[in-house]
């Protein structure tokens, strides 16, 4: 399908549409019920079950849809820093001998000397 101002649906064939496609994994009853787990900091695997049999055509299909859809959804998970209150201590005390250095080269006249 063509993508643009009439609101079709990215090619999944063509590489470069489909990586910076929108991506509306949002839309779906079951990503607000995961939505804490979607995103974030969190490593998110999904496990879809499917069924072969003729009265489970719909929700197979709506499970595979949804699946595929949450695999392209690419998030930048980064450490949290946990500092104990020594540590955030010198790590104040530090920024503030960074912050003298620099009032000190500029000559700014008054810069209180803080230890």
């Amino acid at each position: 399908g063509a993508s643009g101002a009439s609101g079709g649906s990215p090619d999944p064939s063509n590489p470069k549409q489909s990586e910076l496609a929108h991506i509306p994994y949002r839309d779906s009853k079951l990503t607000r019920i995961l939505a804490s787990s979607l995103g974030g900091n969190a490593r998110t695997a999904v496990v879809t079950c499917v069924s072969a049999a003729a009265s489970a055509v719909e929700p197979t299909r709506a499970a595979l849809f949804f699946a595929s859809q949450a695999k392209r959804v690419r998030n930048h998970a980064t450490v949290n820093e946990v500092h104990d209150d020594k540590a955030l201590i010198r790590k104040l005390r530090a920024e503030i001998v960074r912050l003298n250095r620099i009032i000190a080269a500029a000559g700014i006249a008054g810069g209180a000397g803080v230890s």
